[in-house]
């Protein structure tokens, strides 16, 4: 075997002519030397080739500086290679790091190549394993190298140089502390690099770095970490959740840092990449452990007593251990203000991990919950106006957690203002929810003061938003299925709140849920919805009449009726006195129009189907004549006015169903008959056609139904004769039907000649029309003058007479005068 002399010997020339100017020369002397050292055939031994590279090392470093790129790439392989090879690399490294650091460490960019600045950086990273804690004297050439490298332009050289660092921090803690800062920024730089693979390699960098170096840079870094959670890689996420869990397992100074890192790991438990999620809870039950055991003596007692589950605990829900829930409450004071913040962010993800940050926390401080309540339910009043789905599921698993862990006297005292000052639907939103975790046993003692706050007239009738809405009633639906046997002294409150929901709503869902609402209470109280309107119906009339000085056409207060008695159905039956009262109240001829047409309307609705509601009992007879009396006949008095006039169609519609229902007595109708008469007649002027013909129906009913005399039955004629010529035949053609009744009431025998008068005017009135155009008001008016032919069958025959010459059509006339000869011939016989 040579030895090392000789191998020098050889060496010389390649070594001179690695300064040629030509760089085949220059290439093929590097060739040539590693072939007869790193390279030899045998190998050489490793004491000469230690003593080889001490002589030739010099030369082949000068060659890391040549202009061509191969020549530069050879010389660092051989270098390289004698690192590896020899037994004392360190004597090696006085010569090659000031090189390493020409190449590598400079601002300006000095090495072009990338695959050849990416060998270098490996390079040094064998040179830390091989040497170990002999690197030490190097160690600020080697900061100054990776400041540089770490933002390198080649996305591997970022990779390696984060790879070295950590294996630099790792391999001398107690010198690296001391220059650890120094790559923060230069890391920090990169964090957010558009490949994934870089932030991984960095996050796992910046986590050694500083658990081996200054602690202190968590502060700086802490940010930064903080928005790789929403990070889209799930690698990435997972390179966080395996630093912070290092951290807070073996971080030097952790205890300083709970607050700031424990956040940054429990974000990550729900984290949807199941991997990351295992491992974020896998590294938090550890801490937990490592927590007891390092604070046994502190934890003794809570040790003691903490290995029972409590009797009322969240099902499917696995308990952390007590130095989980000893952390978050020492720690949780110190962050509840960021997620306040955090919870109400413009980016969607932040809002999705805030709230389930939350969640963990209360479900890890679990009573102690007791002591942030107040702060706890600021952030859950912002996280209860969200509009993402998994925003509000957090807030509403988190408020379900506070009725497990919290007594109600707690949270009843900070929620319930909170819910009476009415501004959001949160505070409803959070309550609901906190019913459904809290006990029943122990809930049912604040019932009352719960339903004092929801069904309040400023909380349950303030609104008609759906969202405010939809939390009121699952307000209602949580308290029955909680207090399935206690709510019975709460049923009217139940009640109201839930008729509010549906008269509020805005859309057909929200109507729904209340009608679900009712169904809930009734099935709660095991009585159908029927009887629960039956029980509360009355009540609830009697409170809304008390507002009769607040109500108006745009209150609730009106919406609520409506829906209350329109709902009901025939359990309105039951409240026909309360219901009676109401429309004296609202149809006062002095109240605003736009609500006397609301209340006729209803009124109307509920008349013209009496037998399924108002007389579903039989009680509507007793209130009928006073009804049409002191409501109908006043507001039938002409006003000037679009509202009002509509409101005289509500009101003789209404009219026209009692009269047709027979609801008022023979006697009665005949004692008021005078007040409605005039009414009636002055609606046939009325501009509405549907008007018209119910005053005549009405008309037609009243003389049929009461004992009119013939004076007050001759009163009439002239107004029908004036609608005969209406421009509608529909009007017509009713006119003749109620003179036909008119005719039909007027007393047998009739006193042709005390009526002479009057029975002239009705035939030639009639007669006019006699030759209508229209076939079948010719038919009609014909059907009456044969009616009438028994008043005075002489007048009749002058009359026809008189104007058979005028008619187009003379068939009619001739008709009628052959009849009166009958009757006439018949009569003499």
């Amino acid at each position: 075997m040579s030895s090392a002399a000789d191998v020098l010997k050889s060496l010389a020339r390649p070594i001179n002519t690695l300064g040629s100017e030509n760089k085949v020369v220059r290439r093929k002397a590097l060739e040539q030397i590693r072939k007869e050292t790193v390279a030899k055939s045998p190998p050489l031994e490793k004491d000469e080739l230690q003593t080889i590279s001490v002589e030739v090392h010099r030369n082949v470093l000068s060659c890391l500086s040549d202009e061509s790129e191969k020549c530069r790439e050879i010389a660092l392989d051989v270098m390289k290679d004698f690192l590896v090879m020899v037994p004392n690399p360190l004597v090696l490294l006085p010569a090659s790091m000031p090189v390493f650091v020409d190449r590598l460490g400079q601002q300006e960019l000095t090495e072009e190549s990338e695959e050849i600045r990416l060998t270098l950086v490996q390079t040094l990273s064998v040179v830390i394993d091989l040497t170990r804690e002999g690197v030490v004297q190097f160690l600020y050439d080697f900061i100054k190298i990776l400041q540089q490298t770490i933002k390198d332009a080649f996305a591997e050289v970022k990779k390696e140089s984060c790879k070295c660092a950590s294996l630099l921090a790792k391999t001398i803690p107690a010198y690296f502390h001391q220059h650890s800062e120094n790559l923060i920024n230069p890391l920090l730089t990169q964090i957010s690099h558009q490949h994934s693979k870089v932030r991984v390699a960095v996050i796992s960098c910046l986590g050694d770095v500083i658990r081996y170096g200054n602690n202190k840079s968590v502060e700086d870094v802490i940010s930064h970490f903080a928005q790789r959670v929403f990070d889209p890689i799930p690698a990435v996420r997972l390179a966080l959740t395996n630093v912070m869990g290092d951290w807070l397992l073996n971080l030097p100074d952790r205890y300083s840092f709970w607050h700031r890192m424990i956040p940054l790991l429990l974000s990550a438990v729900d984290d949807p990449q199941n991997e990351v999620a295992s491992a974020a809870i896998d590294f938090w039950w550890k801490v937990g452990s490592q927590f007891e055991e390092e604070n046994e003596q502190d934890l003794k007692d809570k040790l003691d007593f903490s290995i029972e589950m409590p009797a009322w605990y969240p099902e499917g829900v696995e308990r952390p251990c007590i130095g989980c829930r000893v952390l978050i409450y020492r720690n949780f004071g110190k962050f509840i203000h960021g997620i306040q913040n955090d919870i109400a962010d413009w980016g969607v993800e932040t809002r999705v991990k805030t709230a389930s940050l939350l969640y963990q926390c209360i479900l890890n401080v679990e009573d102690s919950v007791t002591q942030f309540l107040a702060k706890v339910f600021v952030a859950l009043q912002k996280g209860s106006l969200d509009d993402d789905k998994q925003v509000l599921k957090y807030v509403q698993c988190s408020s379900e957690l506070i009725g497990y862990f919290v007594n109600p006297e707690s949270w009843c005292e900070i929620l319930l203002p909170i819910i009476k000052s009415a501004q959001s639907n949160a505070g409803l939103f959070i309550l609901g929810n906190i019913v459904k975790g809290s006990q029943p046993d122990i809930l049912k003692h604040y019932l009352g003061d719960v339903f004092a706050a929801i069904a309040s007239d400023d909380v349950c009738r303030c609104y008609q938003q759906s969202k405010y809405l939809q939390s009121l009633q699952s307000c209602v639906i949580e308290i029955c299925k909680n207090q399935v046997t206690d709510i019975f002294p709460y049923k009217q409150q139940l009640f109201d709140v839930s008729l509010a929901s549906m008269a509020l709503a805005i859309d057909s869902q929200t109507a729904k849920n209340g009608q679900q609402c009712l169904q809930t209470i009734a099935s709660s109280l095991q009585v159908d919805v029927a009887n629960l309107y039956t029980d509360c119906m009355s009540t609830l009339l009697v409170r809304l009449g008390d507002k009769s000085k607040l109500m108006s056409s745009s209150s609730c207060e009106f919406l609520i009726f409506e829906t209350l008695v329109l709902s009901a159905g025939a359990s309105v039956g039951v409240a026909v006195p309360e219901v009676m009262q109401m429309f004296k109240l609202y149809l006062d001829p002095e109240k605003d129009p736009e609500l006397r047409l609301k209340f006729l309307t209803v009124l109307c609705k509920l008349v013209l189907s009496a037998g399924k509601t108002l007389n579903s009992q039989g009680g509507l007879s007793a209130h009928a004549l006073s009804l049409v009396k002191d409501v109908l006949i006043p507001n039938l008095v002409w006003k000037a006015g679009r509202t009002n006039a509509a409101t005289r169609t509500s009101c003789v519609t209404a009219l026209w169903a009692i009269l047709e229902g027979d609801f008022i007595t023979k006697a009665d109708l005949t004692g008021i008959a005078n007040e409605m008469i005039p009414c009636l007649t002055s609606m046939l002027d009325e501009d509405n056609t549907t008007s018209r013909i119910i005053a005549t129906k009405s008309l037609g009913k009243l003389i049929s139904t009461s004992g009119l005399g013939p004076d007050e039955l001759h009163k009439i004629i002239p107004e029908l004769i004036k609608r005969l010529d209406d421009r509608e035949n529909s009007v017509r053609l009713k006119v003749t039907e109620t003179m036909l009744a008119l005719i039909e009431a007027l007393p047998n025998p009739y006193d042709s000649g005390l009526y002479k008068a009057h029975c002239e005017s009705l035939f030639e009135g009639l007669l006019v029309h006699l030759d209508d155009p229209e076939h079948e008001i010719q038919e009609a008016v014909f059907k009456v003058l044969q009616s009438s032919m028994r008043l005075n069958p002489k007048a009749l025959n002058e009359a026809v007479s008189a104007v058979k010459h005028k008619h187009r059509t003379p068939t009619y006339c001739s008709s009628l005068q052959d009849q009166i000869t009958q009757l006439s011939v018949s009569g003499d016989h």
